[in-house]
């Protein structure tokens, strides 16, 4: 009588093993095919903070380009504007610089010269930028990370 209810239970283990397993591929093959990946479901953004508002970004196979505001109470010089992918690799900087830019003006800034970078048309990417400006009425620059997270386009 005892080898029966041993039996059952290695029968009853072995149908909950292979159930675990069919569940363990389904969730495999659906993790292949992306139905997973989060990152594709995140919301482009571009965020410097407050004083250096990111109001537009785009981000091509060749440049970073994005439009900045000055909520500063007096106007800025922009010396420097680079971006790097965040997982290395690609450098981006601009080539059209220094810019000033007005109490409350806005300003295109285009990171057109980039090194190393491969970047796929479709694609979510996030770059780690910085801008290096001086205030009109300072003596020092002063630098201010951001970050661009958009889909690349053409």
């Amino acid at each position: 009588m005892k080898t029966k209810r041993g039996q059952v239970a290695l029968e009853f283990l072995t149908t909950y093993g292979w159930a675990i397993m069919v569940v363990m591929v389904m969730i495999g093959a659906l993790a292949y095919f992306g139905v997973f990946n989060i990152k594709d479901q995140l919301p482009e953004r571009c965020s410097f903070g407050t004083q250096l508002n990111c109001r537009d970004w785009i981000i091509s196979t060749s440049n970073v380009t994005i439009l900045i505001s000055n909520n500063f109470e007096e106007s800025i010089d922009i010396s420097e504007f680079n971006a790097t992918l965040s997982d290395g690799g690609c450098l981006c900087s601009a080539s059209s610089l220094p810019v000033t830019i007005d109490s409350g003006g806005d300003a295109i800034l285009a990171a057109d010269s980039c090194s190393g970078c491969s970047l796929t048309e479709g694609s979510k990417i996030k770059f780690e930028a910085s801008i290096v400006y001086r205030k009109s009425t300072g003596s020092f620059d002063h630098i201010q990370k951001g970050e661009i997270f958009a889909t690349v386009l053409t």
